[in-house]
């Protein structure tokens, strides 16, 4: 579930140092922070694990393979349409120079445009010009295709400390990351028997990272001292209140980079030097606000990548991952499958979209109502197409019914109607769209 509605989540809490001298002497105990898990941004705020300098030359193969119309639409459209990217760059005849700073000092990487010719880009994933060359038989249209299938959340033992334990009123907890793992689970054999290979960015409640949250206490007292030493409610606090505030935080701020940005990366690294599929779908439940009342109705939003904000780009790293997949192109892909895709599922599913939210960090695209540009983790890391499924509201009353309910045959009555399994229901309706967008692009005619 995205965090850009789930309250419960938290809003801001940022710490201070103790300026005296106990604070002094027992720094490594106060330097930490509270973590930010409201992600309006949902993506960048947070500090990453590693901002070390990119390797460049890793661009190199997609010199010459945009033409700088090319180039300058999709940035204007997709990726940064606020204009915070464009800020770093500066145009000639022929190419683009990205700069460190916005006065264009501190040049990081130039880029070339394409011309009259084009250099053959092998990429990992199929476009959609490619996909006809497969001339699949109706019956396997999916032939030849690698989807990856990403069930969001680690859940188990983790559930807790990730936030993803979900409940209402008295009722028992729900574990997200067990509702995604069904969801995949009654999917991937769907695909399978329309041709594809299915592959799991994880298949059980074990991590995909290899890293520890206390690994991460270092990172967590660097933010503190670079940015949140001077807080004037934490340091207006008393002592024994501030002391266990930021023991506390620092335990959150440690959970967070091991759960987020840890274990994203991990499943990054999968994605993109193991499975290299040709699309993957990252599988969630959604829910509304936590402000205690339960959501009145359900909601369909699918996302695709784009929109950085200002704090997206404001380090080497994020601008070589926003160039990277404005210049892998996997968007024209991306697009017209989440389109296709989010149309059956919104008409099988029966659910509207969600709200249009306007702002910094999410953006309609097209006409569809289902759609939402927004600059995730998973969809900035992984490469290639990538699609961000949130249906339902988990707070909604006959949903959680439903979720309690887990898996099974046939119908059960909720609230007075007879309803499938919502698992199956979920799985069904994204099976038939992935389906019917390849069958029209490569079942031979």
């Amino acid at each position: 579930m995205s965090s850009l509605r789930r309250g419960k989540l938290g809003t801001s809490a940022v710490l201070s140092l103790l300026n005296n001298d106990r604070a002094r002497r027992s720094r490594s105990t106060f330097l930490s922070i509270y973590a930010v898990l409201c992600l309006l941004s949902c993506a960048c705020s947070t500090a990453t694990l590693a901002e070390d300098a990119p390797n460049w030359s890793l661009l190199a193969p997609f010199q010459r393979t945009m033409t700088r119309a090319e180039f300058q639409s999709r940035l204007d459209r997709v990726f940064s349409p606020g204009g915070a990217f464009q800020k770093f760059l500066v145009y000639t005849n022929d190419g683009v120079s990205v700069f460190n700073d916005e006065q264009h000092k501190q040049r990081l990487y130039r880029i070339e445009f394409a011309t009259d010719t084009r250099p053959e880009v092998k990429r990992a994933f199929k476009t959609l010009e490619e996909l006809p060359a497969l001339k699949n038989p109706p019956e396997q249209p999916l032939r030849g295709l690698r989807i990856a299938l990403d069930p969001g959340h680690i859940g188990g033992e983790f559930a807790r400390m990730e936030e993803r334990l979900f409940k209402m009123s008295n009722g028992p907890g729900e574990q997200e990351a067990v509702q995604n793992l069904i969801v995949a689970r009654l999917l991937a054999p769907q695909l399978q028997r329309a041709g594809a290979t299915v592959l799991f960015t994880k298949n059980d409640f074990r991590p995909v990272t290899d890293s520890k949250p206390e690994q991460f206490r270092e990172l967590a007292e660097k933010h503190v001292r670079e940015n949140d030493a001077t807080r004037p409610d934490v340091r207006a606090m008393g002592e024994l209140a501030r002391e266990a505030f930021l023991l506390d935080a620092t335990r959150k701020r440690m959970e967070l980079e091991f759960y987020r940005n840890a274990e994203l990366r991990a499943r990054a690294s999968l994605v993109n030097d193991k499975l290299r599929p040709d699309l993957t779908l990252c599988i969630h439940f959604n829910a509304t606000g936590d402000d205690g009342r339960p959501a009145p109705d359900n909601r369909l939003m699918v996302m695709i990548h784009g929109n950085y904000s200002a704090d997206s780009v404001d380090t080497p790293q994020r601008k070589f991952e926003l160039l990277w997949k404005l210049l892998e192109n996997s968007h024209p892909t991306e697009l017209a499958a989440a389109d296709a895709i989010s149309c059956v599922m919104g008409a099988d599913l029966k659910l509207p979209p969600e709200p249009a939210r306007p702002g910094p960090n999410a953006a309609a695209t097209g006409n569809n109502p289902y759609l939402c540009v927004r600059n995730l983790i998973a969809n900035r890391l992984y490469h290639g197409p990538v699609i961000y499924l949130e249906p339902y509201y988990q707070n909604n009353p006959t949903t959680y019914a439903r979720l309690l309910a887990g898996d099974y045959d046939g119908e059960r009555e909720f609230g007075g109607q007879r309803l499938r399994s919502i698992f199956r229901e979920y799985a069904d309706a994204v099976a038939h769209g992935v389906i019917e967008f390849y069958a029209h692009h490569t079942v031979a005619r």
